[in-house]
């Protein structure tokens, strides 16, 4: 018989304890973005007129690229990085890390040359746009190929921070899970931002390096289109070698290729 004077427990109060111990041990789907999420056409604004150095060992040059400000409204702490991530060997094809040996050098104009190119603008003034030039040197013992360059973007709009960044800095695994049709939201294009916790993405570009001048003049004409396929950061078609990597208008921005287009085959950090 039950004892009389001792208290019993409900029998909803298990099933329920379960349930909750359940919820907090299980992952929420989809994890909440620490920056706003801006629509891909505007974010693919932002960067433009990225240009392809093609370069010599030896030889020094620039990567241009122009900075927008679609929204509409002033943009404050507008930071944007360039860094030499990966290479890919001409010819051959075969992808690596940037950091095996000698790689093209950037630097922000201070004199000081390495991987990364940091330009701290300041501010931008609602719709304005900003050109800019990264000093490129290529040390005399540089292996040919391309080296993948990617971009990212920091800026603050009335106190709230915005992040993006090229397909470069998210691992494939990262860059699989965003581009998942089965989780894109219906209606929406291929690519899911929210899912990579940035704003949005932006285009990356290469330094293209090739023993002479003859050689550089026959990969701009034949080979420039398989850089550029990750050089507008968007399946986008260029105006021609060397020429800038905004996406068309008429073209709904998908999913973002590295600077090796489709033959990339190692992660980004």
């Amino acid at each position: 018989m039950p004892d009389p004077g001792r208290r019993r427990r409900p029998r909803w109060l298990g099933p329920v304890a379960l349930a909750l111990v359940l919820v907090a041990l299980t992952p929420s789907e989809v994890a909440a973005s620490p920056y706003p999420v801006l629509p891909l056409a505007v974010s693919n604004a932002f960067v433009s007129n990225l240009t392809v150095p093609v370069l010599g060992p030896g030889a020094s040059g620039s990567l241009t690229w122009t900075l927008h400000d679609p929204l509409g409204s002033r943009l404050d702490q507008v930071v944007v990085v360039f860094q030499v991530y990966a290479f890919n060997a001409y010819p051959g094809n075969a992808t690596s890390s940037a950091g095996a040996g000698p790689a093209p050098e950037l630097s922000n104009g201070n004199g000081s040359f390495g991987a990364v190119a940091t330009f701290a603008i300041g501010a931008m003034a609602a719709r304005s746009q900003q050109t800019g030039a990264t000093p490129v040197i290529v040390p005399g013992s540089t292996a040919l190929g391309d080296y993948a360059v990617r971009c990212s973007l920091r800026f603050s709009v009335n106190a709230t921070g915005y992040y993006l960044a090229s397909r470069g800095f998210f691992t494939a695994s990262a860059w699989s899970y965003a581009t998942n049709g089965a989780n894109a939201p219906t209606g929406l294009p291929t690519l899911n931002v929210s899912r990579l916790n940035v704003s949005g993405v932006v285009p990356e570009t290469a330094v293209a390096v090739l023993a002479s001048s003859a050689n550089v003049w026959i990969y701009a004409l034949l080979g420039g289109a398989i850089v550029a396929a990750g050089v507008g950061g968007f399946y986008t078609v260029r105006r021609g070698p060397g020429s800038s990597a905004g996406a068309r208008n008429s073209r709904e921005p998908s999913n973002a290729e590295s600077a090796f287009g489709n033959s990339r085959t190692n992660d980004g950090d």
